[in-house]
């Protein structure tokens, strides 16, 4: 007679009945244990009930799993994102609508449509419309205000009496959506609303960003030598009779790079120290013989530092400018290559129609940092804030509210001259001609603006709107050989007929422009030789915050006051609001469509992990059923055999 599994029973030898007991028990075990396994399997629909079924197979599960978690973050990322950005989208074409009411009102003022309603009538509904554009401004999701920059909790607008205060930061908040990259999850303020376009930019005579040129010291980091583009920290090869390498691999600032070169170069008389310029550094030999610097393995790090030598030459060798730029821990007396500045410190003055924000800063030491002169502009009353210049090498001040004007003045010192930050009639040709004439820029047309007849009967015309600044109103102006024009300390312009013979030489208007009238120089001087057009003072009332809330607030005062000219300002301003929101809007459905793309590549890779995961995980759950049953009946024989083998005894083999 056969049997389900002759494996079970041992041959029917001399074998005792303990050790038959015990392989039939054995293989039954095994049955069951195959049996139990199985039945999780089902039950689960996992291959794998622990780790050490298959140690190999768990890696490359637990690799899918990190991925696909990695997967299932990101695309949290990309919803969140999508849904800000939705959101901000709305918010900014709701503006966009208030902006274009109030525009519609400026026009129809201009064009005399507004016949039956008051000012004080068109006054309220400006009103309404910058209250409406403020609370749009302020949309939150949640928690999240979406103009607020990194301050993500903090109301971004206050709407004050005549002004609108700034609270939030200027950045965009990003989230990681792939494991190098990033997608902004709220609009930049800055891009959508401008808030940053108040600024008074610490600038020199040539009307370029400022260098404070910091001296070296042993403080300064090595990150930023070299116009921030810091140092190669390689190794240093000191060659005179013998030779010494010096390893900067661990240095952080020049006080540990001049240590570590006395501390290893010694041996050979060499010692570093910073130079009498204090822009960089000075390497000497005890006994002054001849020194080679070079680096090791042909590397540039001696260059960087400013000491490369490849022909040993006598010592002391004084390295070249190493151009460090600010950090918040520059003291005010190494700035200007260590002369220091005025320490009588300046006024800020931040002024609406109705209201004065207004900072003196002082308390200012030679020791005194240039990050405390920061915190002292930064928590001063005057709602400005500020930061170092795009190349580290200045700082701008930049104000809060919109609707006001910025301005510093000297506190009887020079304090604000030296930091690039005054603006007067001395500075005039930095200004933009849309701060200048009271504020109110000048009034140009399509075309030329400006007519300048010579006395020889030649004439040259100017388009003003070819130009943001004065300066670039100058080098328009002195783009004819004929004619030079300057802005001298006195605050005006000045402009010089260079033809020969006598005559008169006339600027004036073209058209309905009122530029060269409101410039000043609409006269004409009779004579010979250069006659010279002197200009009357041009006005300059600070800088402002160029966006829709201060367009709205001009308008609002223009109506009241019945000003046409302001009311063209301000429907220019809005203009440019409007064209400034849609192109943020555009960006805006550029990364609503990164994140479709994002989202599909994440459903396709999450589809496809999925698979690998489920083909190393997984089981098939008809060929366990089917194992199981198999098992089943087996482990059912096995049972009723062994039961017969555990009968038998000695007499049934006599």
């Amino acid at each position: 007679m056969g049997h389900a599994n002759s494996s079970l029973i041992s041959p029917l030898t001399r074998t005792s009945l303990n050790q038959t007991a015990n392989s039939t028990q054995n293989g039954i075990v095994r049955l069951e244990e195959k049996l139990l396994r199985l039945q999780l399997q089902s039950a689960t629909g996992k291959r794998l009930i622990r780790g050490s079924d298959d140690p190999i197979a768990t890696g490359r599960i637990n690799s899918f799993r990190v991925s696909l978690d990695r997967i299932e973050l990101f695309k949290r990322s990309v919803e969140t994102i999508t849904s800000h950005l939705e959101l901000a989208d709305s918010s900014l074409g709701g503006i966009n609508d208030q902006i274009l009411e109030a525009k519609n009102i400026g026009s129809n003022v201009l064009n005399t449509n507004q016949v039956g309603i008051s000012s004080s009538e068109l006054s309220t509904q400006i009103s309404q419309i910058l209250n409406q554009s403020v609370s749009m401004a302020n949309t939150k999701t949640g928690r999240t205000f979406l103009f607020a920059g990194k301050f993500l909790e903090r109301k971004p607008f206050e709407l004050l009496t005549d002004s609108v205060l700034f609270t939030g930061d200027s950045t965009s908040v990003n989230l990681k959506v792939d494991s190098s990259s990033t997608l902004g999850v709220t609009a930049s303020p800055s891009d959508s609303l401008n808030v940053l376009s108040g600024v008074l930019k610490g600038e020199n005579s040539g009307g370029n960003e400022i260098d404070l040129n910091p001296v070296v010291a042993s403080m300064t980091s090595v990150t930023q030598l070299n116009a921030s583009k810091g140092i190669i920290k390689g190794t240093l090869r000191f060659s005179a009779v013998s030779q010494v390498d010096v390893s900067l691999v661990d240095i952080e600032d020049v006080g540990d790079l001049i240590a570590l070169i006395n501390k290893k170069a010694t041996s050979i008389g060499v010692t570093a120290s910073i130079n009498a310029s204090k822009n960089g550094l000075t390497i000497s030999k005890s006994g002054g013989g001849a020194l080679k610097i070079t680096d090791l393995d042909d590397g540039k790090t001696a260059k960087s530092i400013g000491i490369y030598n490849a022909t040993a030459t006598a010592t002391p060798i004084t390295g070249l400018d190493i151009d460090p730029i600010l950090s918040i821990h520059t003291q005010l007396k190494d700035l200007n290559g260590g002369i220091g500045i005025s320490l009588s410190g300046f006024v800020i003055t931040n002024s609406t129609t109705s209201e004065t924000f207004q900072s003196t800063i002082t308390g200012l030491a030679s020791t005194s940092t240039i990050g405390g002169l920061m915190e002292k502009i930064n928590s001063s009353d005057a709602q400005v804030f500020t930061r170092f210049n795009s190349k580290g090498t200045g700082i701008d001040i930049y104000s809060r509210l919109s609707g006001a004007r910025l301005a510093v003045t000297e506190n009887s010192g020079t304090t604000a001259s030296n930091l690039g930050l005054l603006y007067n009639a001395t500075t005039l040709k930095r200004m933009k001609l849309k701060d200048l004439n009271a504020g109110y820029g000048f009034t140009t047309i399509e075309g030329d603006d400006i007519k300048f007849t010579l006395k020889n009967g030649s004439t040259v015309q100017v388009d003003v709107d070819d130009t943001k600044t004065m300066r670039g109103l100058i080098d328009l102006i002195n783009q004819n050989s004929n004619l030079v024009a300057s802005a001298p300390s006195s605050g005006n312009l000045v402009v010089r007929d260079l033809t020969s013979g006598s005559g008169t030489f006339s600027i004036t208007n073209i058209g309905n422009s009122f530029a060269a009238t409101e410039l000043g120089i609409e006269k004409s001087v009779t004579g010979t030789g250069t006659l010279t057009v002197t200009g009357s003072t041009i006005s300059f009332v600070g800088v402002e915050v160029e966006n829709l809330f201060t367009g709205m607030l001009k308008l609002k005062k223009a109506v009241e006051n019945s000003d046409q000219s302001l009311i063209r300002v301000s429907v220019k301003q809005l203009s440019e609001s409007s064209t400034r929101l849609t192109t943020a809007r555009s960006i805006i459905g550029w990364n609503l469509r990164a994140t479709t793309f994002l989202k599909d590549k994440f459903d396709q890779e999450e589809l496809r992990l999925g698979e690998n995961k489920s083909l190393s995980e997984d089981v098939n759950l008809s060929e366990v059923l089917s194992e199981f049953q198999l098992t089943q009946v087996i482990l059912q024989s096995a049972l009723a055999t062994t039961a017969r083998i555990l009968q038998f005894n000695l007499f049934n083999f006599l």
